[in-house]
């Protein structure tokens, strides 16, 4: 079963973020851009697989096709635009414990890539990912 855990290009979750759509942020230079990780499933919730009680839920990019002029150590994550620049190169992101599904709580991060050698263009083989996450449905009070 597919979880509904995804990126978005807006706050609203309404553009998801695909792998193709990652290869032309990408593409264009240097970049810094916001991204949004949640749900449109209201009533759901997210937790870390291996401890849904407690282990974070991490972010990472990946590569899906190695060997590419730009390789996921070029990419800097944060929750905030203003912790970019101390950001570990590669290193993945901590979103929290939980994740709560709705556009209003999805998980704002920032993304920066700087090429450093790779030039301007579509550069696919490089994915955001989580951690595996379980779906849950959020029992209503009684």
């Amino acid at each position: 079963m597919s979880v509904s855990l995804r990126f978005y290009l807006d706050a609203a979750l309404s553009v998801e973020a695909t792998p193709a759509e990652f290869a032309v942020l990408l593409g264009a230079g240097s970049v810094e851009r916001q991204l949004w990780l949640g749900s449109v499933e209201d009533g759901r919730v997210f937790h870390a697989a291996d401890d849904p009680l407690g282990a974070p839920i991490m972010v990472e990019v990946v590569e899906t096709a190695p060997g590419g002029a730009v390789s996921p150590s070029d990419i800097r994550l944060a929750l905030t635009a203003g912790a970019l620049a101390s950001a570990a190169p590669g290193a993945p992101l901590n979103v929290g414990a939980e994740i709560q599904g709705g556009a209003s709580p999805a998980v704002p991060l920032w993304l920066r890539w700087t090429p450093s050698g790779a030039g301007v263009g579509a550069h696919a083989g490089l994915a955001l990912q989580t951690t595996e996450v379980v779906e849950t449905a959020v029992e209503s009070p009684t």
